[in-house]
């Protein structure tokens, strides 16, 4: 997937989230967030997805790529992570890692 739809510069992979559950770690993570003074909710829904690909602001279009084969997985952990935008890229500072419930 191409984001965002008009002038794309991010190639991301969605994640099928068929039982409503990461939406829903999504939801009360934002809303505790929010709570506490450190977010402002984003009007766009969310879209479950893994960033692979950030592309510059000179060029056209991307090319169009064929999509790959599903792949399934299972998570153990989730890592909250503080993204810091910089000159020479993006820096990630972790914050809390949470393992999840066995399946």
């Amino acid at each position: 997937l191409w984001l965002p739809d008009r002038r794309p510069r991010v190639l991301a992979v969605t994640l099928e989230d068929r039982s409503g559950a990461l939406a829903a770690l999504q939801d009360a993570l934002a809303d505790r967030l929010e709570q506490g003074g450190w977010y402002e909710p984003e009007r766009r829904p969310f879209l479950a997805h893994v960033t692979v690909g950030r592309f510059g602001r000179s060029g056209g279009r991307p090319q169009e790529i064929e999509a790959p084969d599903p792949v399934c997985f299972r998570a153990t952990t989730v890592t909250l992570q503080r993204s810091r935008a910089g000159p020479g890229g993006s820096r990630y500072e972790r914050l809390v890692e949470v393992a999840l419930a066995p399946a």
